[in-house]
């Protein structure tokens, strides 16, 4: 199911964004933010009725040869915390935004194991293969934007390493060159710094790196401030209302000059067969930010019919 806010004020951003990424120097002319957990991949089978992994989920699968057992059961106590803060919106907004940190700060404190490894993050994405979906077309996607050479920024509060093991299973030709180009930046949390060692993240000058779906704003004003100056329309994807306030701190801030697409799948275990979308409050709050909402395990084929109508 696709909901579109404003089909008149959808058709006036694809003509404006169209003329703008046909100037004569198009380099930076177009940006492609997007959230990675839930974004990128899948965040229900619908099927099985299941709930799929985030990169945390797939960091459990690993024990690093040792009993993992005491850091699943600090992990479990984290989550009975802290998650109904990150989309219970009848909570206050400071309120969600503290407890936010605090649930990421103690979860990649609990995280942190001396034996990792960079080989580590690849056998768990190996070992959660199975509960790991992209969600339809994304690959598609990809390819386009390398192939167009548009600019990609991933920003997660997931765990970077995991998000370029995930995104290596595509097997996209020139992806890790893009890589290496810096035409797709991946802002994210680590585990190890660029040597291998492991980030001490209980040090409190960390915090401000610590990234969380309630302060991407200001971290990607600063990365992008670095790699894509003078850009002029972004478009922005996410499963959360906050992934669309990431950008509110950028360069460009009026809403013609953003294409927000959001993702809002109900939990398939909640859902009567006959549940009434445009009741749902968290529904409505959605389409008053995102230009196009999915609802439900939708893929990326809208999108990339939007962007091939910017881009021929």
């Amino acid at each position: 199911m696709v909901e579109i806010s404003d089909i008149n004020n959808l058709n006036q951003k694809i003509s404006t964004f169209k003329t703008v990424y046909n100037l004569k120097e198009n380099i930076n002319n177009l940006l492609y933010i997007t959230d990675f957990d839930y974004t990128i991949t899948r965040k229900y089978n619908y099927i099985k009725g299941e709930k799929l992994y985030s990169t945390y989920t797939i960091y459990n699968q690993e024990s690093f040869g040792g009993d993992q057992s005491l850091y699943l059961s600090q992990d479990k106590k984290l989550f009975d915390i802290y998650a109904k803060y990150e989309e219970d919106t009848s909570y206050s907004c400071d309120i969600r935004k503290i407890k936010s940190f605090e649930w990421y700060k103690y979860s990649l404190i609990n995280m942190s194991n001396e034996k990792i490894t960079y080989d580590s993050f690849k056998k768990m994405v190996e070992l959660s293969f199975e509960n790991i979906k992209f969600r339809n077309e994304f690959k598609t996607l990809l390819e386009i934007l390398i192939k167009k050479n548009i600019p990609i920024v991933v920003i997660s509060g997931g765990i970077k390493e995991i998000i370029i093991e995930i995104l290596k299973t595509l097997k996209i030709e020139g992806f890790e060159d893009y890589l290496k180009q810096k035409r797709i930046i991946i802002i994210a949390n680590s585990l190890l710094d660029e040597n291998g060692k492991l980030i001490n993240w209980r040090d409190n000058e960390r915090d401000k790196d610590i990234i969380y779906p309630f302060n991407k704003n200001i971290i990607i004003k600063q990365s992008l401030s670095k790699y894509f100056k003078d850009f002029r329309n972004i478009i922005i994807v996410g499963d959360l209302i906050s992934d669309y306030e990431s950008i509110n701190e950028i360069e460009i801030n009026k809403k013609e000059n953003v294409l927000g697409f959001g993702f809002l799948d109900y939990n398939p275990l909640k859902i009567k067969s006959d549940f009434n979308y445009k009741n749902d409050i968290l529904f409505k709050e959605y389409s008053n930010v995102f230009d196009v909402v999915f609802i439900n395990d939708q893929g990326y084929q809208f999108i990339i019919d939007v962007i091939k109508k910017i881009i021929s």
